[in-house]
């Protein structure tokens, strides 16, 4: 019987995740290589593709536009589209801005100036979500890494290992070292910062040295911005994101909670993030 905490936070998960904002963090200097959205899209002539720029619209919800488009016919009112299953109000307040009945649709993303921060939003309806609460974190992502066929990205803020056999950190990591032996792609990225005494630089060069003597890629962040980030990605589909950092005590006894979704369009958003975080360090190393 599932307990009342836990059905409420399956709750939350379900209907909170595919609405996930994903923040691109830059400096205010770099902001000019980031884009945003501009302009409209008529939504009566409008592609499937040219529906899927809206924040929210993925593949699905385009198809059932169109859909919708060629069943009932022109729509004359933005709001019809609420009429859609799966388009709600929030969606719908979201994305009507960017909406228009006629003319040429020019939606499209243009250079970014200024220093807000630019936000890209992600569909991600159809990935099951799996909560993974304490322990159960790294039992699931385990069994992943050692199913992964294609290729594994980490970043994250600390990766402490150690010499004990049994350390849950250690663990991880051999089963990296494992995949990386059988052919699959691993990448890691981790927290550094400019100061030379913390521990945190130790524990994670320290993983670092295992890693790329077994042969793994790994690389560092920009040492002026803090990577707090806890994220996996496996085969291009699997996100594991939350709290758990990659040591013991984390992965054994802390109270973490983190998910596990199943979605590729989310894991190209992440691995695109990482990317950009690997590309800044590069910039400003």
């Amino acid at each position: 019987m599932i307990s009342p905490m836990k059905n409420n936070f399956l709750h939350i998960a379900k209907f909170l995740l595919p609405v996930l904002l994903l923040a691109f963090a830059a400096e205010p200097g770099e902001a000019r290589d980031l884009f945003y959205l501009q302009g409209k899209i008529n939504i009566n002539t409008a592609s499937k593709e040219e529906l899927k720029m809206l924040p929210f619209i993925g593949d699905m919800k385009s198809k059932k536009i169109i859909s919708y488009r060629e069943k009932k016919g022109t729509f004359t009112d933005t709001k019809e589209l609420l009429s859609i299953r799966g388009i709600g109000m929030d969606i719908y307040l979201s994305i009507r801005k960017y909406l228009a009945l006629s003319g040429v649709s020019d939606l499209h993303y243009s250079k970014f100036s200024g220093l807000i921060r630019p936000t890209v939003f992600i569909d991600s309806f159809k990935g099951p979500i799996k909560a993974l609460e304490n322990g159960k974190y790294f039992f699931a992502l385990t069994k992943e890494i050692k199913r992964a066929k294609m290729n594994i990205v980490v970043c994250t803020y600390l990766f402490k290992t150690s010499k004990l056999p049994n350390n849950f950190a250690n663990q991880v990591m051999n089963e990296l070292i494992a995949a990386a032996k059988r052919g699959v792609m691993v990448e890691v990225l981790m927290e550094e910062n400019d100061r030379p005494k913390d521990e945190l630089n130790t524990y994670n060069h320290n993983t670092a040295r295992k890693l790329r003597d077994a042969g793994v890629k790994v690389s560092f962040d920009n040492k002026q911005t803090i990577t707090h980030t806890k994220l996996i990605i496996i085969d291009e589909r699997l996100v594991f994101i939350g709290s758990h950092n990659l040591t013991h005590t984390a992965l054994s006894k802390s109270n973490e909670s983190s998910l596990m979704v199943d979605s590729d369009e989310l894991a190209k958003a992440f691995l695109e993030y990482i990317h950009n975080m690997e590309l800044a360090a590069i910039k400003h190393p």
